[in-house]
């Protein structure tokens, strides 16, 4: 059975890298792809190639890859290529790691006559510590909060922490130690396990049990493992336990963005120290983007440190177009794009792409207001449980009623008043008409200063008359709110982030005639973005994190501001010397770029209420990128590229290093001589030849 012939008759026609990835029958294989190179096909292809050359069944294929969704994507490949070669019953099976280690307890607990632990779902677990957290610490914690807790506790597992290191973790993050014990005491004193504990037991079993883990490496000699940077060092570390007779990895270090849920992208980087004799090889060639968007994404990625040595060259006949769009105030590129997306041509696709925060919120209600369809995909955050939400919504209840002192409660302490806790709950039990007057007139309040409160009173009163967006900006002026937030490090916000969220709510805030009318639509907005999400629109709303395995026709990049992408706290850790975290958030960024097939626009902002805003280094990483381009493809017509093998007339053979567009230089390391630089223009004599 030619399985190469099959695909052509489909119209598929592989490389010669897909090839020799699909034939390697060598124990150990790390194959890197870079975004758009087709892996999906390549790895069924492989799995078709190696049923049909006899070299194993399908029940002795195991295929394990990072989720449920990829895992279907995996199956519903191989079935639309190659469903027709073989009977539905002896077509290979593709699962995800936790779906193999709950079979894996499933048998171990039959052979023992014991039941495992019930498994919590996700809806249960977040319930649970939900519960525990607000028991142990008495307070509210938003849905974000939440997902820090739960993603910082499956990080100790998944990192294989050490208790010490646990406790390092657990100082930086409140709630953490009393939330991380309680939790696992309540699963062990009612038999319960969530997929982080699934692992970890998977693992002590085949550790305490090496003839199951014997048993397993007979049943499945080829172990296929999909998205391999995304894979944790307690996953990768029970694949290293089952030591297959043949491993297979699929992966790209460069994109690995799942650092925060204990993603380790190192093992990639060790493969050659684990697996001695193991091969690496790689596709490099992009079918999805253009030749500009691909060239500057490479040239991009390429300034990361710890990564292989890739050079992406663009499979698509379109130029591509790395392009901006200045919005000026950080407030108005919502409009701005919603504009640019209502001329999008019928039966063409686009994505608006954000690093995170509420973005949203704001595109969502710029989008309701056009009337333009839209699909939303990626978990969202309700918007009144953002900090910096809930505080300008107090503010503007308290313009509305000042008596109101649920919204007194929320904002006292970052309005300079100088009111001390107690008094503040015993004006809130008082239930005055006017706080401010209450506050004013009793004697019996130590240290409050009454020309502040004179202030406020009039502040509020004044708002009441305000439109939205001049409340907004009154509230950074008068009220010196940023300064409040990033003196406090109120919910972790630093300026740049809560000037971010304040600008999406300004956007808001411009449909809308009077400050109630505003309060409204950001109550109501949540329901009216999920009411009028269209799951088939042209037009997706998503975070990048979300977005990655998708292409667009065009891609937006919304919000590329220093201190939000990238993260405020990638950048003070790169100050420090640690570049682990910016050089992550770079991947993340090379991700949102290499989602576009034709367009990728870049939106840029430079102030809000009079604060400047830095425009995110990424930006000048890449546009400098995209302006050597031009001059780059034409290198690449004629061969050169990094890693390039070429001979000179007098040196010898060398291989291209490092090539610098703006300077017009290209470096050459030969084996006698070292390191050798050259100016571009000698590539047109006879001296070099580029074998």
């Amino acid at each position: 059975m030619d399985i190469f012939k099959h695909l052509e008759q489909q119209n598929i026609h592989l490389t010669d890298q897909q090839r020799r990835a699909i034939t390697a029958e060598e124990n150990a294989v790390l194959l890197l792809a870079v975004p758009g190179a087709g892996k999906t096909t390549t790895l069924a292809a492989r799995v078709a190639w190696l049923m049909a050359q006899g070299r194993c069944g399908s029940g002795q294929l195991l295929n394990l890859t990072f989720n449920r969704e990829a895992a279907r994507d995996m199956q519903r490949r191989f079935a639309q290529l190659f469903g027709s070669l073989w009977p539905a019953a002896e077509q290979p099976r593709f699962s995800t790691i936790h779906s193999f280690c709950y079979r894996l307890l499933g048998d171990y607990a039959a052979d023992r006559g014991t039941r495992m632990p019930r498994l919590l779902a996700e809806g249960q677990q977040r319930g649970l510590a939900l519960e525990i957290y607000r028991e142990k610490a008495g307070d509210y914690l938003t849905e974000e909060g939440l997902d820090q807790l739960l993603n910082a506790i499956g990080l100790c597992a998944n990192m294989m922490y050490t208790e010490e290191e646990c406790r390092r973790l657990e100082r930086e993050i409140h709630g953490l130690a009393q939330v991380r014990a309680a939790y696992r005491e309540y699963k062990l004193a009612h038999q319960l396990m969530d997929f982080d504990d699934m692992l970890g037991y998977a693992l002590q079993v085949l550790r305490r049990q090496p003839t199951r883990a014997a048993a397993l490496r007979q049943r499945y000699p080829w172990l296929h493992l999909d998205e391999a940077q995304d894979t944790s060092l307690l996953q990768h570390t029970i694949i290293e336990t089952l030591a297959p007779q043949h491993l297979f990895f699929v992966g790209d270090e460069d994109q690995s963005i799942y650092g925060f849920r204990g993603a380790f992208p190192e093992a990639l980087l060790r493969f050659g120290q684990r697996y001695p004799g193991g091969v690496v090889l790689k596709m490099e060639e992009n079918f999805r983007s253009g030749q500009e968007i691909v060239g500057a994404a490479d040239l991009f990625i390429a300034e990361n440190s710890r990564r292989y040595a890739k050079t992406m060259r663009s499979g698509s006949v379109e130029p591509g177009a790395v392009k901006t769009l200045a919005a000026g105030a950080a407030d108005r590129q919502y409009a701005k794009v919603a504009e640019e997306l209502s001329k999008l041509p019928t039966g063409k696709t686009a994505a608006v792409l954000y690093r995170g925060g509420l973005s949203a919120a704001a595109m969502g209600d710029a989008l309701l207001r056009k009337g333009i369809p839209f699909a939303l995909r990626a978990k969202r955050y309700p918007l009144l449980q953002d900090g910096v939400v809930r505080d300008v919504l107090a503010m503007l209840r308290l313009a509305l009623d000042p008596g109101d002192t649920r919204a007194f409660l929320q904002v006292y302490y970052k309005l300079g008043c100088y009111v001390k806790k107690e008094i503040a709950h015993r004006v809130a039990q008082a239930h005055p008409a006017d706080l401010w007057e209450y506050l004013m007139e009793e004697e019996d309040f130590p240290g409050k200063s009454t020309a502040r409160l004179s202030f406020l009173r009039s502040f509020f009163r004044r708002m009441r008359h305000w439109s939205p967006q001049q409340a907004i900006e009154r509230i950074v002026y008068e009220l010196e709110y940023l300064e409040q937030i990033e003196k406090r490090g109120e919910s972790g916000y630093a300026a740049e982030s809560a000037a971010q969220r304040l600008a999406v709510l300004r956007s808001i805030a411009g449909g809308c005639g009077d400050i109630g009318s505003f309060a409204d639509r950001l109550a109501a907005l949540d329901q009216l973005i999920d009411e009028a999400a269209d799951p088939e629109a042209p037009i997706t709303l998503s975070t990048v994190h979300s977005a990655k395995g998708r292409e667009f026709d065009s891609v937006w990049l919304i919000n590329l501001v220093e201190g939000v992408f990238p993260a405020g706290p990638a950048v003070e850790e790169n100050l420090v010397g640690n570049s682990a975290l910016l050089e992550e958030e770079a991947r993340m960024f090379y991700v949102a770029a290499t989602r576009a097939k034709t367009c990728l626009t870049l939106c840029t902002t430079d102030r809000f209420c009079g604060y400047e805003l830095l425009p995110s280094r990424f930006v000048g990483r890449l546009l400098g990128s995209a302006q050597q381009d031009g001059a780059a493809q034409g290198l690449l017509e004629l061969g050169l590229r990094r890693g390039v093998r070429l001979a000179h007339k007098t040196f010898g053979f060398g291989t291209v290093e490092d090539i610098n567009i703006a300077r017009g230089m290209f470096s050459v390391r030969f084996a006698k001589l070292g390191l050798k630089t050259f100016s571009i223009e000698s590539l047109q004599g006879d001296i070099f030849r580029i074998l």
